[in-house]
């Protein structure tokens, strides 16, 4: 049995496919047949004991997969996951490029604001 949370093996799966578009429920699909025994507990639930092909849990994976953007859990564990809400159906894809601002970026960015005042304030003296 697999010990990763289903989290985990969404951004692990999108890990996979850099730039390719899913959608929740197909990560779901994939996720459960790759991890086929870790649903098995699920399986076992009376909701899914007539779902012979497993519509009904691909459904609950799909909606679970969704509730990780609304509860901010997504970025939390990987910033380079990326989602278009819409048009319908919500889609996921890994962008390897993402990446968060960093202090640098910051440092940078000032430093170019400071360095553009500056010569503003030069030219203006020289035009005097």
């Amino acid at each position: 049995m697999s010990k990763l949370s289903q989290l985990d093996r969404v951004v692990m799966f999108l890990r996979e496919y850099p730039n390719k578009q899913f959608s929740a429920k197909q990560i779901a699909q994939e996720i459960i047949k790759r991890y086929s025994d870790d649903y098995e507990e699920k399986r076992q639930n009376t909701r899914y004991t007539d779902d012979i092909d497993d519509t009904e849990l691909i459904k609950q994976v799909a909606a679970e997969i969704g509730a990780y953007v609304a509860k901010g859990e997504l970025l939390k564990r990987e910033i380079r996951i990326c989602w278009r809400n819409k048009p319908k159906p919500r889609i996921f894809w890994f962008d390897p490029e993402k990446r968060l601002k960093t202090e640098k970026d910051e440092f940078n960015k000032t430093t170019a604001i400071e360095e553009k005042d500056s010569s503003d304030i030069f030219i203006s003296q020289v035009s005097l």
